[in-house]
């Protein structure tokens, strides 16, 4: 940007085209990095695994644990065979830590998904980025005896105080190559559609186990993957 407003400078334009201009570019800046900050494939505030790094689909479920939805969830993957990841809401395993204990009885992977997924996240001091994630590990750790190492920030948001809170607690930070669109949809079969149509070996899929939608649509997605001869597994980083 700096280069930019430069440029400007050196071509001697009239004082109002040149902050006309200057104008437009830090239009353009800020809107870019606004951008940046809501494109979590982009690796542009913090490396981000959007991919697993083996042939298998790992199918990856946010917001939980719930108290209705997520134990017929893992029923169903018990019964198919399938291991997932659960990225859980602290706020939620502290209520629900049974649930939590359950899904770590079961052989599944989980983690941070904040302690609150509170809707101002990306606008959270260093401090309370900082409790978020903290708080979550502890809630998560008490519940199943295991800390966990992954994170999902709320809503796919990066900026630099929240890559400096993942350094903090030494997460890694985990995005998706497939987006369900599970909490907007209304058809359990467009759902799967979505996610088979952009199906690759060892693409990460992202779910919400607190969508009583998802449930029904968990078969189905199983299915249709193992149709096309793919596998899927546990995220492999």
């Amino acid at each position: 940007m700096l280069c930019l407003v430069g440029v400007v400078i050196s071509l001697n334009y009239s004082l109002n085209a040149m902050l006309a201009a200057i104008l437009v570019i830090t239009l353009l800046y800020i809107f870019f990095l606004f951008a940046m900050s809501m494109l979590i494939q982009f690796n542009f505030y913090i490396k981000t695994i959007n991919e697993n790094t083996v042939q298998k689909i790992a199918l990856t479920f946010d917001d939980g644990p719930h108290p209705v939805h997520t134990l017929p969830i893992l029923n169903i993957l018990d019964e198919l065979n399938v291991k997932a990841v659960f990225f859980m809401i602290g706020k939620n395993v502290k209520d629900y830590p049974e649930i939590a204990k359950e899904v770590s009885r079961r052989g599944h992977q989980i983690g941070v998904h904040s302690q609150n997924h509170a809707i101002n996240f990306g606008f959270m001091s260093d401090k309370k980025l900082t409790n978020e994630l903290k708080n979550c590990v502890v809630e998560i750790e008490a519940a199943t005896g295991f800390k966990p190492v992954l994170f999902r920030p709320p809503f796919g948001v990066t900026n630099p105080k929240i890559a400096k809170a993942v350094w903090a607690q030494n997460l890694i930070t985990i995005g998706w190559s497939i987006r369900s669109f599970d909490t907007v949809t209304k058809s359990a079969d467009v759902i799967c559609k979505r996610i088979v149509s952009k199906l690759k070996g060892n693409s990460i899929v992202l779910l919400h186990d607190r969508m009583p939608l998802t449930v029904i649509a968990l078969p189905l997605i199983i299915q249709n993957i193992r149709s096309k001869g793919l596998e899927i597994g546990k995220l492999t980083i």
